[in-house]
């Protein structure tokens, strides 16, 4: 079967561009931020930059947020973790890890991740306003000692040290070829989840001074997704190339939405109106799609 161009999957080519300028480098920003109201294609918009990827072989994951049944750190972790390994990209550190934690195998997690860094401290590691109250294990001298016990404390370094492994395997394959992470419903996440995501992923290995060092790309869709941005970020317009309401809407993608959700023999006055509601957002593309549908019942009905 042959696959579709991306311009065949459905209209938004404005935003399609700009992505895709992110995507070439064209453009200083690496992240994406879709901000408008729900029903306005936000996810469809997100699935069609998930199809530009796989048209032209980039690795990316999408991941709904109001889809997962925990949308915590690690289940996104994982969930990206699953997609990106169907394009050939292997966060393998963080799956090795992330496996023993799921076991509580002190012996197995300081031996995987012994492997990776040498030595694991954690000992006075700040943990969610505590300390981790366990010793120093030397890599060296892991099989001559006790192991500690897999205590609640002990368990939150055990998922830090994940996403550590999380992030710093997700940006490697990023030094040399796009890779790309979208992520939808992005008011869905908790405090705990953007604390993390803001702070341990973003500042920390996405933006900044280490910019330069990889090719890595995120788009994030959500609702006043603008304004929790520039809450967070004071050099935000240097990061960051927002959508802050899905444009360029003409009649032609009226009618090629409608032909998307199979809903035809619509009347020419029909599909007029219905683009004009767009237009002015008297209704949202999910309010049209309904509208649509009632029309064609009522059509179908005569």
């Amino acid at each position: 079967m042959n696959m579709l161009e991306p311009s065949d999957v459905v209209d938004r080519e404005a935003e399609s561009r700009r992505f895709q300028e992110l995507l070439a480098e064209e453009a200083s920003q690496r992240v994406l931020a879709i901000s408008d109201d729900s029903g306005w294609g936000k996810s469809e918009l997100l699935h069609k930059l998930r199809h530009i990827c796989e048209y032209h072989g980039i690795p990316v994951a999408l991941v709904k947020l109001d889809e997962l049944a925990y949308p915590d750190e690690i289940s996104v972790a994982e969930e990206v973790a699953m997609q990106l390994g169907q394009t050939g990209i292997r966060l393998e550190s963080f799956e090795k890890l992330n496996k023993y934690r799921g076991f509580q195998d002190v012996a197995a997690f300081i031996d995987a991740y012994r492997s990776m860094s040498g030595e694991i401290n954690v000992e006075g590691a700040s943990v969610s306003g505590g300390q981790v109250a366990a010793l120093i294990v030397n890599a060296e001298q892991v099989h001559s000692i006790g192991m500690p016990d897999w205590t609640p404390d002990a368990a939150k370094q055990a998922r830090l040290l994940c996403l550590d492994a999380f992030a710093s395997d997700l940006f490697r394959p990023g030094r040399s070829r796009p890779v790309v992470i979208l992520l939808d419903a992005f008011q869905k996440a908790d405090q705990d989840f953007r604390r993390w995501f803001f702070h341990g992923l973003m500042r920390k290995h996405m933006l900044g001074d280490g910019i330069g060092s990889h090719r890595c790309v995120v788009v994030l869709a959500g609702e006043k997704l603008e304004q929790m941005l520039r809450a967070q970020f004071p050099d935000y317009d240097s990061h960051f190339e927002c959508i802050s309401a899905l444009s360029s809407w003409q009649l032609a993608h009226t009618k090629r939405m409608l032909e998307v959700h199979e809903i035809h023999g619509l009347r020419p006055h029909q599909i007029r109106n219905i683009h004009k509601d767009i237009v002015a957002r008297v209704t949202s593309l999910t309010g049209a799609l309904a509208i649509a549908d009632a029309y064609k019942r009522w059509t179908v009905r005569r």
